[in-house]
């Protein structure tokens, strides 16, 4: 009867007291529970991310990028300098009376040694010490200009020599001559160049290198400069065979100084630029000294109608030998990211 009552009682949803239980059984589990240590919660340590080397991934370096402002003041400072250099040799005269120098070796040494200082002066100096490497880099990079250069020196030697065996030249005073074309393509070389590359293209830089743009515009305002200062003061506007002269010669000079422009600034070294500089003005002046028939040219604008039109065609010939190199440089210029501010503008991260 009382299971039966139980079913109905389940079957209505009624809850039932559990079955008692021996006193023995009932009074274990309560001792258990008595007799058991509280476990303590373990405080919640946060979790922590595996090394690199645990995990196996490799975590990324960041490098921070480059950073450098423009230096208006520089750029300016850098432009007076330029002018102030090249005014200088105009006291090569002094310089000469003083020290008994040629009027000529006097211009140019004065010119050179203001130009190298207020590049050290303006804190590039580091770009005038020597670099067994720039240089190599430099002329590898030039080695067109080199062969054409080395190809003309020995055109004007076998001429040279001419003019002794089958004329009336002399090579009585060789080495005095030689020495002093030395020194003044020596002079040229480094003068130029500190002048140039050093404040010109230098000074540039530090208002305009902060954008890729402005490397290369600094590079053509600088092959543009040094190109017009070869010609401008020897060019007559009315005659058309000067004009034509100019113009060739200073997009020859200027072509010259823009494929420069990319290894200096790669290297961040002058000396190779003046090295390069100096093998091409000796490889072509230095047969001159051979022979007392022949002098050294006071201009590149030649008044005389054939030679002027003979030095056109030779200006157009080497023009187009330089292509290959100034579009390789231009493409090296373009591909350089900024900052590059040159040697008077320091960058942060590099």
């Amino acid at each position: 009867m009382t299971d039966q009552s139980d079913q109905q009682a389940a079957s209505q949803g009624i809850p039932q007291p559990l079955p008692e239980q021996p006193a023995h059984l009932a009074a274990e589990p309560a001792a258990q529970l008595q007799a058991a240590p509280v476990p303590q919660m373990a405080q919640a340590s946060p979790p922590t991310e595996p090394l690199p080397e645990q995990s196996g991934v490799h975590a990324a370096t960041v490098v921070p990028r480059p950073t450098a402002k423009p230096s208006i003041v520089k750029m300016v400072l850098a432009l007076v300098l330029f002018v102030v250099s090249f005014e200088a040799g105009m006291g090569g005269d002094w310089l000469a009376g003083l020290t008994g120098l040629d009027p000529t070796t006097a211009f140019l040494a004065l010119r050179a040694a203001c130009a190298v200082a207020c590049v050290a002066l303006l804190g590039g100096i580091a770009w005038e010490l020597p670099s067994p490497k720039a240089i190599d880099k430099t002329l590898d990079f030039v080695h067109a200009f080199m062969i054409i250069s080395a190809v003309a020196g020995v055109l004007l030697l076998g001429l040279a020599c001419a003019s002794v065996f089958f004329g009336d030249g002399s090579f009585d005073g060789f080495a005095g001559r030689l020495a002093s074309v030395t020194i003044v393509c020596l002079l040229v070389g480094i003068g130029e160049e500190a002048l140039c590359h050093g404040l010109l293209f230098g000074g540039l830089l530090a208002g305009l290198g902060t954008k890729k743009g402005g490397i290369l515009v600094s590079a053509i305002v600088t092959a543009a400069v040094f190109g017009l200062l070869h010609v401008a003061a020897d060019v007559d506007p009315a005659n058309p065979l000067d004009l034509l002269q100019g113009l060739l010669k200073t997009l020859e000079s200027g072509l010259f100084a823009l494929a420069l422009c990319a290894p200096v600034l790669k290297r961040k070294n002058l000396t190779g630029a003046m090295v390069a500089h100096f093998f091409y003005d000796w490889c072509i002046l230095a047969p001159s000294a051979l022979t007392s028939a022949l002098s050294l040219p006071e201009t590149y604008v030649n008044a005389d109608a054939d030679t002027a039109l003979y030095a056109c065609i030779l200006h157009g010939v080497i023009i187009l030998l330089y292509l290959p190199t100034v579009i390789r440089a231009v493409k090296e210029l373009r591909r350089m990211e900024p900052p590059r501010m040159g040697p008077f503008v320091k960058v942060a991260g590099k």
